[in-house]
């Protein structure tokens, strides 16, 4: 094994992370083998948390899969690679401490694509499409109301607000013609966007 997989072992263990995940093993009774890299990889993981969607997840040096045997990795092959990247996370990030950082960007992800991986940045740095994740499209964090329009949106759609000829009362095609006199200007102003 390379210096490099001692040292992320030898961290995690450090930092309490790789001991977080032989717990969750035990509490979710995982079969537990030994991986490439120094990882321990637990199959047959049966605990409801994290949500049952996600096939396998890391805590430490344990990698933790929903599925018995690795059939799995016919099907993901890629899967067990995003995984160790998460175990490497877990070292960089002072451990137990990634639990709550990786809840964090779970939650901006979901804020901002609806789905808790797109944006996620653990997710993305151990690779999206290698976990299985799919690409979500961003949205706005604020929607402006459609009753508020800016005056470029004014002037550009002047025809959305004029009053069709057969409502308008008599004699108010003389007065929509030439600038507005001062008594029939609007009462509010549209809002202005300062720079």
């Amino acid at each position: 094994m390379q210096p490099r997989y001692w040292v992320r072992a030898f961290v995690n263990i450090i930092n309490c992370s790789t001991l977080l995940g032989l717990i969750a093993a035990a509490v979710g009774r995982a079969r537990l083998t030994r991986g490439h890299h120094g990882l321990i990889i637990g199959w047959g993981y049966r605990f409801r948390i994290p949500p049952r969607r996600t096939p396998a997840f890391t805590l430490g040096n344990i990698i933790l899969v929903r599925h018995e045997g690795p059939e799995i990795l016919q099907r993901r092959p890629r899967l067990l690679v995003h995984e160790e990247r998460h175990s490497t996370q877990y070292a960089y990030c002072l451990g137990v401490a990634m639990v709550l950082l990786y809840v964090l960007a779970s939650a901006w992800s979901l804020l901002r694509t609806g789905d808790p991986a797109s944006r996620n940045i653990f997710e993305r740095l151990a690779g999206l499409a290698d976990g299985g994740y799919t690409e979500h499209p961003v949205r706005p964090l604020f929607r402006r109301s459609r009753a508020v329009r800016s005056p470029a949106e004014v002037t550009a759609a002047p025809e959305a607000t004029a009053v069709p000829e057969a409502t308008a009362a008599p004699g108010a095609a003389a007065a929509t013609e030439g600038p507005p006199a001062a008594d029939r200007l609007p009462d509010a102003l549209p809002p202005t966007v300062l720079p």
